[in-house]
Formats: C-alpha cells, sequence, structure tokens
C-alpha cells in the first residue's frame, strides 16, 4: 500500500475511534447517571454573570452529590469553578470596603 492509501485509512480510522471512546464512557455510566449528569452540566452552563450566590451554591451541591461516574460525564466543571472564585473574590472585596468603613476597632 503506498503512503497516501495509508494515510487515508490511518485519516478514516480516527472519527471511528473518537467515536467509540464517547460509546465506552456512555456504557460505563448507568442511565441514571448519564441523565442526573444532564441535569447537573445544564445547571452548571446556565451559570453567568449575573448569578446569584445561591445558584453558583445549588449548582456546587449538585455536582457533589453526583457519583465519580456521573462526574466524567461533565465537561464543564471549570464554569462552576470559575463563578466560584468569582464569588469569592467579590466576597472579600466586599469585607474589605465594610472593614475599611468601620475602621479599625
Amino acid at each position: 500500500m503506498n503512503k497516501s492509501k495509508l494515510m487515508l485509512a490511518a485519516l478514516a480510522a480516527i472519527p471511528v475511534s473518537i467515536g467509540m471512546i464517547g460509546e465506552v464512557e456512555a456504557e460505563g455510566a448507568a442511565a441514571a447517571d448519564i441523565v442526573a449528569a444532564d441535569k447537573v452540566r445544564e445547571m452548571i452552563q446556565t451559570l453567568n454573570e449575573e448569578s446569584t450566590p445561591t445558584e453558583i451554591s445549588a449548582a456546587r451541591k449538585a455536582y457533589d452529590a453526583l457519583n465519580s461516574e456521573a462526574k466524567k460525564l461533565i465537561q464543564v466543571v471549570t464554569n462552576l469553578e470559575y463563578f466560584e472564585s468569582r464569588l469569592a473574590v467579590q466576597k472579600a472585596q466586599a469585607r474589605k470596603r465594610s472593614e475599611s468603613r468601620d475602621g479599625p476597632h
């Protein structure tokens, strides 16, 4: 087989391999895990700059309640982590403002 045919055969196999990996991951998780992961993924994806601390906390609690197999199905957890860190910074800034207004005690 010449090089171009080998290259074509390799390129044709890539999508099949990637598709098979996704199927294996889905088979490893129970149907209930997939449904639960989808709900939590949706909660996390809806977080935005206007999200309240309660919404962010609810998304974290929902994520933490998942088992390890369901957690593996969620790729957007960094979105949750971003909003949690943003919230922590806002709380620290509010605390500093409050301390500066109140002065030393």
